[in-house]
């Protein structure tokens, strides 16, 4: 978990533009995401230190800086987690379509935890940039999020060859969405609606009742 995070995170942060610690390409939060849900809250302090080390080699980013950083996407990991687990009726197998709708609105909430840690009090902005930034960071975080994180879940629910081949494409899907995609709110909806598809065959509408 270590080591896969923090190589994607330093290829996440080549894409950032509107600050050196805010990009719109995040894979690091889908693979934090998936493996707290997978793994427990014992793998947070992995999480944790991938994100300081890659924010602490990454521009002139103090150290104090990337501790707070690195605070901010494990708790974005362990929001998602509680939210899944204590909140909603959540299954990891994602055989229903409201499982997925649930992992996707419980990324879109984890990412404001992070966005909102590192914009308000990790990094000194002066308040006209504050929201880009922010907008930059979560819209990272949820792209990540969503399509890395689903990807590894059903990797984990299915461990196929053509799944494996599919994490490897959708890994890349989330690079190409995220630094391409237009960072209007407006834009979440491609988001959700692209998920859902991942939710693969058996996927049946949540029920009403």
């Amino acid at each position: 978990v270590l080591l896969a995070y923090f190589l994607f995170a330093k290829v996440g942060l080549t894409f950032a533009q509107s600050n050196p610690s805010a990009t719109t390409v995040w894979p690091p939060s889908g693979i934090a995401v998936a493996a707290v849900l997978l793994g427990g809250y014992r793998l947070t302090p992995a999480v944790w230190a991938a994100a300081f080390l890659a924010n602490a080699t990454n521009a002139d980013t103090a150290l104090d800086t990337a501790a707070v950083i690195a605070t901010g996407n494990m708790l974005e990991a362990v929001s998602a987690r509680l939210l899944l687990t204590r909140v909603w009726d959540w299954d990891a197998a994602l055989r229903r379509l409201g499982d997925v709708i649930a992992y996707v609105l419980a990324v879109m909430a984890g990412a404001c935890v992070s966005a909102s840690i590192g914009v308000l009090i990790a990094l000194d902005l002066p308040a006209p940039v504050r929201w880009p930034v922010w907008r930059d960071w979560w819209t990272g975080d949820v792209v990540g999020g969503v399509f890395v994180g689903l990807a590894i879940l059903l990797w984990f629910r299915t461990r196929s060859r053509a799944a494996t081949a599919g994490l490897a494409a959708v890994a890349g899907v989330a690079n190409f969405v995220g630094n391409g995609m237009s960072i209007e709110l407006a834009g979440t909806d491609k988001v959700l609606t692209m998920a859902t598809s991942l939710s693969g065959p058996g996927a049946v509408p949540p029920t009403t009742s």
